[in-house]
């Protein structure tokens, strides 16, 4: 992606990095990381169609058929509420949420993206320009177990991570994880909020509403 060129866009969060240290605890990164491998097999049996070459592999490419907040012991651990304590998320009235796991064994890793694509627009092909206004979109990485010097690198900077340490991203900052040399898996949970659905004239299919799959609607209790 190194001839990508990011579009000129008008919200000041798609740019927005934030580290949230000690966002989980270490019982509930235990626990959320006891059920991505007990249910592992299961998500991945779950059919759906490889978009194009570069797509995900495996559990990581189940967001699109698969929300871990549907899971009843993650969902009593509360995510969405501890979410709407943080900027910007404590501003919004309420948000669509979909949630992954990425279990990265050795040899594994996830290459350069951003939040805000598909096989459609600029994430992937980098000579369209227009990105979305409708809504806002962030995305969030928690990271769960696994050697902390894999890290994560953002905007070519890596960053060595800590247990139950939430990063948030604006949907335009480019981010990856390095190959995972340890025999130990690298386990993180992922999460898009979106503050609003798309407008109605919006295809029926493409509307967050209607993938509830996919989106849950959660509403901001503070």
């Amino acid at each position: 992606m190194d001839s990508l060129i990011v579009p000129k866009i008008d919200s000041e969060y798609y740019h927005y990095t934030n580290h949230v240290k000690d966002f989980l605890t270490p019982h509930e990164c235990r626990t959320i990381r006891e059920e991505l491998f007990k249910h592992e097999e299961e998500v991945l049996n779950i059919p759906q169609e490889k978009l194009h070459d570069g797509d995900y592999e495996g559990l990581t490419r189940q967001h699109r058929v698969f929300n871990w907040l549907t899971n009843p012991i993650i969902s009593r651990l509360g995510i969405p509420n501890k979410l709407f304590q943080l900027e910007p998320f404590n501003t919004w009235e309420g948000a669509y949420i979909q949630c992954w796991g990425n279990i990265l064994r050795q040899g594994e890793k996830l290459n350069e993206h951003c939040h805000r694509g598909d096989a459609d627009n600029w994430v992937y092909n980098h000579d369209t320009e227009v990105i979305s206004s409708n809504n806002i979109q962030m995305a969030c990485n928690i990271f769960l177990s696994g050697h902390t010097d894999t890290g994560t690198t953002i905007l070519g900077k890596k960053r060595e991570n800590t247990i139950g340490e939430c990063t948030v991203f604006g949907e335009c900052v480019l981010h990856e994880v390095k190959t995972n040399f340890h025999q130990e898996e690298r386990v993180s949970m992922a999460l898009d909020l979106f503050n609003q659905d798309y407008p109605k004239e919006t295809e029926a299919s493409e509307l967050l509403k209607n993938q509830p799959w996919r989106f849950i609607y959660f509403s901001n209790p503070f």
